[in-house]
């Protein structure tokens, strides 16, 4: 016989929606940060303040490539939130389930054939939207470190011609890959 998923799930899932609002904010706090400090270094006495550029005049591709993570933070928090939500609402659905009485008797309702199998099916997309929704939370959490990195390097202004990237395809008997590398 299943049990009724742990009133301690509950939580996780409220906990999951707020740690996506949280993520947004910082992303967003961080970028918007970053962005004023150029503003203010490299803004004329104008009251209009250019996008932030680097030394030759163009957008920094790390400046982009950092909002662009930023996006894909609240994008994955905002999914995250979202499969929280819809778990929880399916562990409502088991509680209205495991509530539900005979009208006559007032007894709950016997645990087999299509409750058993309504049950069943309620526990195991709950707990795949549950697993969905902490996986998504950590993906925005890799993209706002990511954010956060690439500000930060912007910030230094390290020279982004000492950065590079390598892609190298290989081949064995076992199998056959591309391996990425890349320095900064």
């Amino acid at each position: 016989m299943c049990t009724p998923l742990s009133r301690a799930r509950r939580p996780a899932a409220a906990l999951a929606a707020r740690a996506a609002v949280v993520l947004v904010a910082v992303a967003l706090a961080a970028g918007t940060a970053a962005a004023q400090d150029d503003a203010v270094e490299t803004a004329p006495a104008t009251a209009e303040a250019p996008a932030p550029t680097d030394a030759a005049g163009e957008v920094s591709m790390r400046r982009s490539l950092a909002w662009v993570a930023v996006g894909a933070a609240a994008a994955f928090a905002t999914t995250s939130g979202i499969l929280a939500l819809a778990a929880e609402s399916r562990e409502d659905d088991l509680a209205y389930l495991i509530d539900v009485r005979d009208r006559m008797s007032g007894a709950p309702a016997p645990y087999q054939g299509d409750t058993r199998d309504y049950y069943e099916e309620l526990t195991r997309e709950g707990d795949r939207l549950s697993l969905a929704a902490r996986v998504t939370v950590g993906l925005a959490a890799a993209s706002l470190a990511t954010a956060v990195g690439l500000f930060v390097l912007d910030a230094t202004g390290a020279d982004e011609a000492a950065a590079s990237a390598r892609i190298t395809p290989h081949a064995g008997p076992d199998g056959a890959g591309v391996t990425l590398g890349w320095e900064f």
